[in-house]
């Protein structure tokens, strides 16, 4: 996984009105109750959907920048809910991240180490290559409660129309203009990996350019049954696809 970290304003461009995965979440989590750990939980997109469920929370994040922005967002809750959220900032391939010296938010003295639901949320999976997705796995195996459940957003990739021309895929309307994204989505033999390209566009209501920003993600085609095989190998017994929209599904395993 790279280190170059995509800004949090331009994730959340992105990531702008992406919700039709939330409910899948938020029904799990009444099933198998919490703490609830995210790995890669960006700028709270799920940790806010997931409030309602009154869980423990704990977000681990890599980019600092994001860790900030989480720790606006945590400050802006209830007391209540304050001293049951955590932000940790740091590598989720690191055996060692959950640890209270990684804690940037919460109470360290009361820092949860096992949970009711795990979850790996929006293509993160795809990120990473198989050595570290087995460390990822080790340490979900490790964390989650033993009647838990380690929940994976994964899309078949091989499945996915392939456009390396740009395509205008959304447009949002600002108090100053609109945001117009592009996207071009392709696989590349030489790397053997997909190759995702946002641009985005920043336009005033007389329709004049005024700034394009890009953003690239790099993405592994990751099978079901490698990661099913993964799974075994971590110590998961069980997992179930929860189909989700097009070619973007849940994986829930157990234990």
């Amino acid at each position: 996984m790279s280190e170059d970290f995509i800004h949090p304003q331009l994730y959340q461009i992105l990531t702008h009105g992406m919700v039709q995965d939330l409910p899948h979440y938020q029904r799990l989590v009444q099933r198998f109750g919490g703490p609830i750990l995210e790995l890669g939980a960006g700028l709270g997109r799920i940790a806010n959907a997931l409030l309602s469920e009154n869980q423990p929370m704990v977000l681990v994040e890599h980019s600092p920048a994001m860790c900030e922005s989480l720790g606006h967002w945590v400050d802006h809750q209830t007391p209540e809910q304050q001293q049951n959220t955590w932000v940790i900032q740091g590598d989720i391939c690191a055996p060692n991240v959950l640890t209270p010296e990684q804690v940037v938010e919460g109470p360290i003295e009361k820092l949860p180490q096992q949970f009711g639901c795990i979850i790996l949320g929006l293509r993160t999976v795809h990120l990473f290559s198989e050595e570290q997705r087995s460390k990822i796995f080790a340490l979900a195996q490790q964390h989650l409660h033993p009647d838990g459940a380690f929940i994976i957003h994964h899309a078949d990739l091989q499945q996915t129309d392939c456009h390396k021309q740009w395509q205008l895929v959304a447009e949002h309307a600002t108090e100053d203009g609109v945001l117009e994204i592009d996207e071009c989505f392709y696989f590349q033999a030489l790397t053997q990996r997909f190759h995702l390209r946002h641009r985005i566009h920043q336009s005033n209501h007389t329709g004049q350019q005024l700034a394009t920003w890009r953003v690239a993600h790099d993405l592994y085609g990751i099978d079901k049954v490698d990661i099913q095989q993964q799974l075994a190998e971590a110590g998961f017994m069980d997992m179930r696809q929860q189909h989700l929209y097009a070619e973007e599904s849940l994986l829930i395993a157990t234990l």
